[in-house]
């Protein structure tokens, strides 16, 4: 019986040991692939076909890449696994310097967030996930995972899983939470469970937002824009980070990213560095105390 490339990635992601959040990650990273491969038989996809598949991605960054080769990997080590290859066609994926995440820290001042804000408001699905990535400490890609049933609407925050499998909580602030409300009420589609929502032109089909069509979205958004167009969708969460220096310890600004230590000594204030606090314990109570989200 021929094996599909669609039935071995359903499987794949059937695993009952897989997190919800970091299920909805893989189905992101898998859904194209499949849309473009799933009928052929696992058998007859060759390096040369997924390397192509994988140049072809555009609007990435190299780290983002990096990240759809190592999940495709994984699916290909599964169907070794699972005996419907003898080999896995894609081979182990050396970093190259230049996917390295750069150590440089890029600042905008209130009147760059203005700008940008200013910029994106007519679209109010890129304002409410703008805002939430501003304010929320939250990836793109976590956001994107995300189903309207994660949100906590009443006390503003929601969970993901990070790197590592992490779990942490997120929070936003009132201001964002109205922005979300009128794009749910108004603008999200009700047809499907996503948070971010995507109609497609032709079928009205009506699918998750896609981080290819964000990127896409923001530099349409960004790019004619002197003050924006070199800020990157990624420098929210440094944003993020340096609007709370001043009044977090780096322990607590970890527990908000996921993260095990963030580079503190990387945010300047006042051309001083910020020395960085690496405490074992603190609870999230501390960060609700603080009127700080």
């Amino acid at each position: 019986m021929t094996i599909t490339l669609a039935r071995v990635a359903t499987e794949f992601l059937e695993r009952p040991e897989i997190a919800a959040s970091t299920l909805k990650s893989y189905e992101l990273t898998l859904l194209s692939l499949v849309k473009e491969y799933g009928r052929w038989p696992i058998d007859l996809m060759s390096r040369q076909m997924l390397e192509g598949y994988i140049n072809r991605l555009t609007g990435l960054s190299l780290n983002t890449r990096h990240r759809h080769r190592t999940i495709i990997q994984a699916l290909f080590n599964f169907a070794v696994e699972k005996d419907y290859l003898s080999s896995n066609p894609l081979p182990r994926f050396k970093q190259s310097p230049m996917a390295q995440k750069s150590t440089t820290v890029r600042f905008f001042s209130s009147e760059q967030m203005a700008t940008l804000y200013y910029r994106v408001a007519p679209d109010l699905r890129m304002y409410a996930l703008i805002s939430l990535l501003h304010r929320s400490g939250a990836t793109v890609t976590e956001l994107l995972a995300l189903d309207l049933v994660d949100l906590d609407r009443v006390n503003r925050k929601f969970q993901v899983t990070g790197r590592g499998n992490r779990q942490r909580f997120c929070f936003y602030n009132a201001d964002t939470a109205e922005i979300l409300e009128r794009y749910i009420t108004s603008e999200r589609s009700s047809d499907c469970s996503p948070l971010f929502t995507v109609e497609q032109y032709f079928s009205k089909q009506v699918s998750r937002l896609s981080y290819r069509t964000v990127h896409k979205y923001w530099k349409d958004l960004t790019v004619h824009d002197a003050a924006i167009k070199n800020m990157r969708i990624s420098d929210l969460r440094n944003i993020f980070i340096n609007e709370r220096i001043k009044l977090m310890s780096a322990e607590e600004i970890n527990i908000l990213l996921g993260t095990k230590s963030i580079k503190v000594g990387s945010f300047r204030e006042n051309g001083m560095h910020k020395k960085a606090e690496y405490i074992a314990q603190k609870a999230f109570s501390i960060l609700n105390s603080k009127n700080i989200l």
